[in-house]
């Protein structure tokens, strides 16, 4: 058995912290997957992982001391279970529109019953033999919350099958700042408004006017006449 120690983190209260790779270099994730952080997650929606790419992935990283999760594409049962199979132990679903997309999600995540999770797996079963009697306990599901309309954004709709975090909050903070004490967002709760300037100052609250500058006074030019430009005449000796 493998302890998900990035979600016991989050489930206690305390900050997980943890990189998202887009790049698609299995070097990278190796490498940050060593370093002391508590996940790493492979962006396969707008990261550059093949389906290639993935398997290498996790294979140089599932006995790291990182989490390995995955954002998926889309909210797909195959795409999902793909994801599942190769060992990652953390998800991120995107584009959940209403409760009905996150028990969706969560469905593709749980074995049964409690899922509806297909049993067989590639990678993952190097965590053991008993990988099918933990998974569903450890494996942490996130989901992504983006509405074509305003109403139809949910405002509590968390299934209760799955540690899905779900509210009304801006998607790409979702996962992030789920695990990060005072960043937590109320479902019910209000956003936070910036407070709007005052404007400009009233007339009689503006310093004085300075008085108008006088216009420069150009010098006279000198005189063209004729009888002054001429050199005085000497006198006859």
């Amino acid at each position: 058995m493998r302890e998900n120690t990035a979600k016991a983190k989050m489930l206690n209260g305390k900050p997980a912290f943890g990189y998202a790779l887009g790049l698609g270099s299995v070097r990278a994730a190796e490498m940050l997957a060593y370093s002391g952080i508590d996940w790493i997650l492979l962006d396969t929606q707008h990261g550059s992982f093949g389906i290639d790419q993935i398997n290498q992935t996790f294979a140089v990283m599932r006995h790291s001391p990182a989490i390995p999760m995955a954002r998926a594409a889309r909210n797909d049962y195959t795409l999902i279970g793909r994801l599942l199979d190769e060992g990652e132990m953390g998800i991120v679903v995107p584009m959940v529109e209403n409760a009905g997309d996150a028990q969706q999600a969560a469905d593709a995540c749980l074995h049964p019953p409690r899922g509806k999770r297909s049993f067989g797996w590639g990678g993952a079963g190097l965590y053991g033999a008993d990988y099918p009697d933990w998974i569903n306990q450890e494996i942490f599901v996130a989901v992504q919350l983006k509405a074509s309309r305003p109403s139809r954004m949910p405002r509590r709709s968390c299934p209760s099958r799955a540690s899905t975090a779900a509210g009304p909050v801006r998607p790409i903070w979702l996962f992030r700042s789920a695990s990060i004490p005072g960043m937590q967002v109320k479902a019910s709760g209000t956003p936070r408004r910036f407070r709007r300037s005052s404007g400009p100052a009233r007339r009689s609250e503006r310093s004085p006017a300075s008085p108008p500058l006088r216009p420069r006074t150009q010098p006279a030019a000198p005189s063209r006449d004729s009888s002054s430009s001429r050199p005085a005449a000497m006198p006859d000796s």
